[in-house]
């Protein structure tokens, strides 16, 4: 025990050394720089430098959730619902929120949440690098088990998806694939058990698609060590692995029955399958000096030189009797069934009829490459140190191989991790704070992406929104698309700005979209003139160009601001300035000065707003928008998006391409009658929608919807997330309407009798009343609970009756000890000689 403990110390100092944040001095990780680069979580305009702009996921989908579930336990009761994401949705008992794991336990312990989300990361590290040490560690020396665990921790899938569920699942796949080399060498039930354990913990991550894999991976582990220890056992060994299997998912089945219920009610056929990567055009990325010029989160596949080399030396064990032979084997089925599928090098028409593989993304397979890479470098290291002497020279050398290892994956990992301030952990503003203490329940805010990231992220500060991230079924994603112009930047995410919000449409006002916010220095005009075109194409650089687009004005206007949409090809930050203005080429002469930005302040693919200090007075007719860019010291490259699908033509200096730019021409005709303006301060915009839903409310029918026709009807009497009470005096027979999303699970009853609900626009849930008083129970249970209670009762029954008879049997000290942390005869198999010195 004193030296596992030795190695959790190792392993917790290379996983700081690799974090670099010292919580101590207000410090944490995760992707928040990318926050703080926009002004409604940055209002004091110190624009952050973005690490790595792929991160947003975590920032309006998965954080949002554990901060909201985080708050729940803390008020005393058990998250089941998160009333904030898109309407609501599951929380506790959906796999996909990682709540049941150890990494959320931490980071809602610990009372900071920024400190505690550090230390959740921090776990992740150091499961993933123990886990893989204590598996090498079966096979090869502590050398070489140092170099495997090191190296998966900081390896190009870890690395890339760190602060996802992938993670969360992917960490528990050494430890699951350890539990199964013990079972196949002890050969007794109760070494199922630790198997059950590791495939729960690793479903609980939250990522199905990694389940898959890392199943896939046990049940290959499973069949190449039968094979090449002893062929005759592998029906059993495969059986009892997938027994344990089994029963780990019978441990977790009110989750797992969660997740095929949010599956069958969700619309997932926008999934494609496949992979975007080929071997010809990116197996380069395995390599140091392609990997450093692409580091994206999708292609992440870098496990460090030494590894390759070492890889390469593994192979050659294949030949041999040793136990190394067996631990290559297995490395080389993992690499090939890992580039099989990354590369894309299984025919889709294959791919289409394997359920798992018909709508993944395939290239999450780098997982697979680089397990197998690992298994292989940790055999050449091993065998690299079995044929060096004398023993000090040894010794040195391994040092020397693992300290470029550690330094080559550790500069890799800073490219997409490192140390971020706290205080750009959702930071919430005065504004926000006053707002979330005067949204009531059902009410929903809708965000300015331009000023807060994608919809979802103002769930972290306690703000409900219909447009957060999030799975959805085609009832919800078609009245999200009626309320609001183009929302949809991806099938489950949006970017939307205050203008594309139907602000006077009576079904926004049904579901009780009431408030809108942005950054009070880029307020939101209507829109007087916009392509509306969906097919992008990035011009060439367009450094001291001067980019030249029609722009037609169909009548007088003031014009308060001009917005285009702009590229900086995924770099950090630019330098020099950008200027727009409008022109008449009829009068050849300018509209107004130019509106002139610093470079600074352009966002990579993000609109970029250029306001008139008072409105431009225009006359209708036919006009230029121009735009130019003139680089500073740094040189670096800036470009416009275009919409190729809109026809027509614009010039860059002489020289004309097909499309019209990406832009916005707004009008200051004033929106009063619809938004009002309830906190206006110098850096944040709130504003209220007075005809929306304050709550549940009472309507004659389930269609139409008027929201305010009876606003004394219905009374919000006691609410938590997942149950609350409506006390109603409706003026006759009716529904009421609860603005939010329906999930199987939700019940109600009047005065104590069930009743069945409608579903408004196939997403609110309508409750029919009778004319005068009565009270109505709403309740969330997860669907399923019971069944799902009563399996994972029976396999806890099966777990312990099998734990119970091994101890009374005395089985448990048989096979390779108690740990398993040690191989059964160091490096070799008891029936091979250990070659001499």
């Amino acid at each position: 025990m004193r030296a596992v403990l030795g190695w959790v110390l190792v392993y917790v100092a290379i996983a700081a050394a690799a974090l670099g944040a010292n919580p101590l001095r207000g410090e944490t990780v995760g992707p928040f720089d990318l926050l703080g680069s926009y002004p409604g979580w940055n209002p004091g305009l110190a624009v952050a430098e973005v690490r790595h702009a792929e991160r947003s996921d975590v920032l309006d989908f998965f954080l949002p959730t554990w901060i909201e579930a985080r708050t729940q336990l803390h008020e005393g009761h058990l998250p089941l619902w998160n009333p904030l994401r898109a309407g609501g949705a599951p929380a506790l008992f959906d796999p996909i929120n990682a709540l049941l794991t150890p990494p959320f336990a931490i980071f809602a312990m610990v009372p900071d949440p920024a400190t505690g989300f550090y230390l959740a990361i921090l776990f992740c590290l150091v499961t993933c690098g123990l886990g893989m040490h204590f598996l090498a560690r079966r096979y090869c020396g502590h050398a070489a088990s140092l170099f495997a665990g090191m190296t998966f921790m900081l390896s190009g899938f870890v690395t890339a998806w760190l602060f996802w569920p992938h993670v969360f699942t992917a960490m528990w796949i050494p430890w699951l694939l350890l539990a199964v080399d013990r079972y196949i060498d002890r050969k007794t039930f109760v070494a199922v058990v630790p198997i059950a354990l590791a495939t729960a913990l690793m479903f609980l991550g939250g990522f199905p698609f990694v389940v898959a894999i890392g199943m896939g991976a046990v049940l290959t582990w499973a069949v190449v060590k039968s094979v090449a220890e002893q062929f005759s056992d592998v029906v059993p060994n495969v059986f009892g692995v997938a027994a344990g299997m089994a029963l780990g998912l019978a441990l977790v089945a009110i989750p797992l029955l969660g997740l095929v219920d949010t599956l069958r009610s969700v619309d997932i056929s926008y999934r494609n399958f496949g992979s975007p990567l080929n071997f010809r055009d990116h197996v380069e990325l395995l390599s140091r000096p392609w990997a450093q010029k692409e580091p994206h989160v999708e292609s992440n596949m870098y496990v460090g030189m030494c590894a390759l080399a070492a890889a390469l030396l593994g192979l050659f064990a294949i030949g041999g009797r040793s136990r190394h032979r067996t631990l290559a084997w297995i490395g080389i089925a993992f690499t090939a069934s890992g580039a099989l599928l990354t590369f894309g090098l299984l025919p889709r028409e294959i791919g289409a009829h394997i359920p798992v593989l018909s709508n993944n993304a395939w290239n999450r397979c780098i997982l697979l490459l680089d397990l197998g890479l690992i298994l292989l470098a940790a055999v050449g290291v091993d065998r690299l140190q079995l044929r060096l002497r004398p023993r000090m020279v040894a010794i040195a050398t391994l040092a020397v191989l693992v300290s470029i290892q550690a330094i080559d994956l550790g500069e890799h990992f800073r490219r997409f991790n490192g140390p971020t301030p706290k205080a750009l952990f959702f930071p919430v503003s005065s504004e926000l704070a006053s707002l979330k203490r005067q949204v009531r329940p059902f009410q929903y805010v809708g965000q300015d992406s331009a000023s807060y990231v994608l919809s979802g992220t103002l769930g972290a500060a306690g703000l409900a929104e219909w447009y957060a991230h999030s799975l959805r079924s085609e009832p919800l994603r078609v009245m999200l698309g009626r309320m609001a112009q183009d929302p949809f930047t991806t099938p489950t995410a949006t970017q939307i700005n205050l203008d594309r919000y139907r602000w006077d449409s009576n079904l926004l006002d049904a579901a009780g979209l009431c408030y809108a916010v942005s950054t009070g220095m880029q307020r939101r005009w209507p829109v007087l003139v916009q392509p509306a075109g969906k097919q992008k194409v990035a011009l060439p650089a367009i450094n001291g160009a001067l980019v030249r687009q029609p722009v037609e004005i169909p009548a007088a206007a003031g014009i308060p601001a001009l917005a285009v949409r702009l590229a900086i090809y995924g770099q950090d930050r630019v330098d020099g300035d950008v200027r727009v203005r409008l022109y008449d080429p009829a009068a050849d002469r300018p509209l107004g000065d130019w509106l002139q930005l610093p470079a600074s302040r352009v966002r990579d693919n993000q609109l970029v707003l250029f306001q008139y200090p008072a409105p431009l007075e225009v006359a209708a007719g036919k006009y230029e928008l121009q735009l130019q860019y003139s680089p500073g010291p740094m040189a670096r490259k800036l470009t416009a998006w275009t919409l190729v699908d809109q026809g027509g033509q614009l010039h860059v200096d002489a020289t004309s391409h097909v499309g019209a730019l990406d832009h916005i021409v707004y009008h200051d005709r004033s929106a009063g009658s619809v938004l009002v303006p309830i906190v206006a301060s110098d850096q944040v915009l709130v504003a209220e929608n007075p005809g929306c839903a304050r709550g549940p409310y009472f309507v004659a029918s389930s269609m139409p919807v008027e929201p305010r026709k009876w606003p004394d009807a219905t009374r919000l009497h006691s609410y938590l997330p997942h149950r609350f009470e409506i006390a109603v005096d409706a003026p006759a027979s009716g529904y009421v309407v609860v603005p939010m999303r329906y999930s199987n699970g939700w019940s109600a009853k009047v005065d104590g009798r069930p009743v069945s609900m409608r579903l408004v626009e196939g997403v609110m849930p309508a409750i029919p009343v009778s004319a005068g008083r009565s009270l109505i129970a709403v309740a969330y249970r997860p669907p399923l609970l019971l069944a799902g209670v009563l399996i994972s009762l029976v396999a806890l029954l099966v777990a312990g009756l099998a734990t119970w008879l091994s101890r009374s049997g005395g089985k448990g000290s048989g096979g390779t000890g108690s740990t398993g942390m040690q191989p059964p005869s160091r490096y070799h198999s008891p029936a091979a000689p250990v070659p001499s010195a």
